[in-house]
């Protein structure tokens, strides 16, 4: 696996910013407290915090830096954010498709997240914990090699939990495939087997 290097050098209102860090891992946890930066982070590498100071370089190819910084859409992430934020005016199936056109991928995708008998339904009848599954999903389908997953599990009971673990570990086994998450259940993230980073008032570590 290629490497990813991360320096941290911005300060915002409420939190500094601070650590550098290289990894090839797969998979990358992000632990700590609320309000250590976890999700500013996720956020910085997904092109979403422009505002932010931070020297990315991804596989030799500099994302950001003081002279350089490619726009989200140029970059090969697709960011969970939390909140689901599901298209209300699509039902889960065009969800789960907005990003993919394979109707047998999308169909074998909901079956695998227990999804399939709402592909009809709008999704602001969803329970919370659907409305997250269906954003993963839809995430996973998005065709990115690089996931940034923000409390990924928050909503789902120990089943359900475990039903997206495994196939968050089908999809991480792809070549290519990366996954950083943010959660506060290091425990949980079982076969993902992630490198773990602890962040605590915005400096990250090892």
């Amino acid at each position: 696996m290629p490497e990813v290097t991360l320096r941290l050098h911005g300060d915002r209102p409420g939190l500094k910013l601070r650590g550098e860090l290289s990894t090839s891992a797969p998979v990358v946890a992000l632990i700590g407290p609320s309000g250590a930066g976890k999700t500013t982070v996720l956020r910085a590498i997904a092109g979403l915090e422009p505002a932010l100071r931070t020297d990315l370089t991804v596989e030799g190819e500099v994302w950001s830096s003081e002279q350089v910084f490619r726009a989200p859409m140029q970059r090969t992430t697709t960011w969970m954010p939390q909140q689901s934020l599901l298209f209300p005016h699509l039902d889960v199936r065009r969800n789960l498709g907005f990003g993919c056109s394979d109707l047998s991928k999308i169909a074998a995708l909901a079956e695998d997240l227990a999804l399939t008998p709402l592909l009809a339904r709008d999704p602001r009848l969803l329970s919370g914990g659907e409305q997250q599954r269906v954003a993963l999903g839809r995430a996973l389908l998005s065709g990115r090699p690089w996931l940034l997953l923000d409390e990924p599990f928050s909503a789902q009971d120990a089943a359900r939990r475990k039903q997206c673990l495994e196939v968050l570990t089908r999809w991480r086994s792809a070549p290519g495939h990366r996954i950083w998450i943010v959660t506060h259940r290091e425990e949980e993230l079982g076969d993902l087997q992630p490198e773990t980073w602890r962040m605590v008032d915005g400096t990250i570590s090892i």
